[in-house]
């Protein structure tokens, strides 16, 4: 592994670099094992916190995290306590490329029977935001406890700092967990690194219904982001999805684009459609807790393609990193680390008020 230097911008693994390390290590037993992802916020900060007390490896972000952790297993399996430090999700640890769930277990099933001869009986610490949160986490957590036969702790809140303090208990418990969190007081302290949570609602300027978009009518629709801490330095970039291909075709988004007016917090040049228009990133201005775009209805006058006339229900979905398709990444480009709060809101499109319900219409 490449160690940081107070030059480095950022911490890498290329090869068997982290292995080279860990051969040079003369003790025969170590306490703890720390592995960070190299995804996460200020990772130099938290490698150079432990790596004077103890071994300290960050992940190559691109390649498979689980396969990396196996070999490095491999190389020194005689550790007390294993700390895992990455982005989370409730029942999700994001490491390298991979991402290890309840559903991505069986795929792992060779590699995690190769950890639990280095972990079975040690205590397996998970430092991701949520990873313990709700029903289906605790059947992650005890699926894992059974193939590794390590005591897991993991926190069902946020790990670092939560806009509201500091937090770094890892509440949720399966087996008995002696080890402590890792990183010292100072560090806990200090560090500004978590995730940001983002909630989408909408709202559109028709009359009689606050999301139904009248295409005759040139309304306009708000997509609005909640967040519940400011964005971090250098802006967050999300992601909206949504379940109807080319559904931006009925929104102008060269009119956002280029009208710095219509957006509220968010750089109105950042917007970007994905790959076949069915979603767009944008970005949130540092600081900021709360953002809006509004995009004015694109009228197709009868174009022919039954796709875009009629009524049509489309909901707005804002994703997470790993959940964005790789095609739509590609035209996007980087979308930030959040987790997602209030995820969707369903908007209807109509060419004119007489295809809406008479309820509707008489709002």
């Amino acid at each position: 592994m490449q160690r940081p230097s107070a030059q480095s911008g950022a911490v890498r693994l290329s090869g068997n670099d982290a292995l080279f390390e860990l051969e040079a290590l003369s003790e025969p037993r170590l306490a703890s094992l720390v592995i960070l992802d190299s995804g996460l916020e200020h990772v130099q900060q938290l490698w150079a916190d432990v790596n004077a007390r103890t071994m300290a490896c960050v992940l190559h972000p691109e390649q498979d995290g689980v396969e990396q952790i196996t070999q490095i297993l491999a190389r020194y399996p005689q550790i007390m306590s294993l700390h895992l430090v990455s982005h989370g999700r409730s029942g999700q640890l994001h490491l390298g490329t991979s991402t290890l769930s309840l559903e991505t277990l069986p795929q792992y099933e060779a590699q995690i029977a190769q950890w639990s001869m280095a972990l079975r009986g040690v205590d397996l610490l998970l430092y991701g935001c949520e990873v313990g949160q709700g029903a289906m986490a605790q059947k992650f957590l005890q699926k894992l406890h059974q193939l590794t036969g390590a005591n897991i702790a993991a926190s069902s809140q946020r790990v670092g700092q939560t806009g509201q303090g500091v937090q770094w208990y890892l509440d949720q418990r399966v087996g008995s967990v002696t080890a402590e969190v890792i990183f010292s007081e100072t560090l806990r302290q200090a560090y500004t690194g978590s995730f940001v949570q983002v909630s989408l609602s909408t709202s559109s300027s028709f009359a009689g219904q606050p999301n139904t978009i009248v295409e005759d009518q040139g309304n306009r629709l708000t997509f609005r982001f909640d967040l519940d801490q400011a964005a971090p330095a250098g802006g967050l970039r999300v992601y909206v999805d949504s379940n109807l291909t080319q559904s931006l075709n009925r929104l102008d988004l060269q009119a956002a684009l280029f009208d710095p007016a219509l957006a509220t917090n968010i750089d109105s040049a950042s917007l970007t459609g994905d790959f076949d228009f069915t979603g767009f990133a944008a970005t949130i201005n540092p600081g900021a807790t709360s953002a809006t775009i509004t995009i004015p209805v694109f009228d197709d006058v009868e174009d022919g393609d039954p796709t875009f006339d009629g009524l049509k229900n489309v909901t707005y979905t804002v994703k997470p990193r790993d959940q964005i398709a790789t095609n739509d990444l590609n035209e996007v480009g980087a979308v930030s680390e959040y987790t997602v709060g209030r995820a969707s809101s369903t908007v209807t499109f109509v060419d004119t008020a007489s295809q809406l319900p008479a309820a509707a219409r008489r709002r």
